[in-house]
């Protein structure tokens, strides 16, 4: 049933995640993906204590990731969220949504941080189309008292819908969305991203 499936991989730290993605002819969709890793001056440490885990997940359908936890001074914290909806026909016009928040208590932002957010569709006997969407760079920020957290939250996102120029019923088709989180500040992390497609 998965002879054709194509298989993405994320990484935590030295432990990689393998997902194979359905078939053709299989109506079902793999569970979302989620993994977060930090960096220091370009190399990934052995572990991250921050955290990346979806939540509210409707199979093939919806679910919302949560991006949480400490981040260290002099480090820079990526998460990265995968998901594949079901095969479906959009309702009404509508293809997909997507929602993020990058928020939380900071100290002191040195660098750009911010969030991307992509999809991509095909059809059934089509290859995948190119990535789309949007990203946000939050420029560098600190407090002007040294030692106070100041809370910061900054989102955005996009709705895609579809129409047929003929009148006739839009074809069954694979959406997938992926979430890349990047955060440089010292403070804690409180980021979230709401997908919706195909329910």
């Amino acid at each position: 049933m998965r002879a054709r499936g194509l298989a993405a991989g994320v990484a935590l730290g030295a432990v990689a995640v393998a997902t194979a993605a359905p078939g053709w002819a299989s109506p079902a969709a793999p569970a979302p993906t989620a993994a977060v890793a930090t960096y220091v001056q370009g190399q990934q440490l052995p572990a991250s204590l921050a955290t990346a885990a979806w939540s509210k997940v409707v199979p093939g359908c919806a679910g919302h990731l949560t991006v949480s936890g400490p981040a260290v001074s002099g480090t820079t914290t990526v998460a990265t969220g995968l998901m594949t909806s079901r095969w479906f026909r959009p309702r009404h016009g509508l293809l997909l949504s997507v929602f993020g928040d990058q928020g939380g208590h900071d100290m002191v932002q040195p660098f750009p941080e911010g969030f991307d957010m992509k999809f991509r569709a095909r059809e059934k006997n089509h290859r995948w189309s190119p990535w789309f969407g949007m990203s946000m760079t939050i420029d560098p920020t600190s407090s002007p008292l040294s030692g106070v957290l100041f809370q910061l939250s900054v989102g955005g996102g996009f709705s895609v819908g579809e129409m047929s120029p003929d009148g006739r019923r839009l074809p069954r088709q694979q959406v997938q969305v992926k979430l890349v989180d990047s955060a440089t500040s010292t403070g804690t992390l409180n980021d979230g991203f709401a997908v919706k497609m195909g329910c």
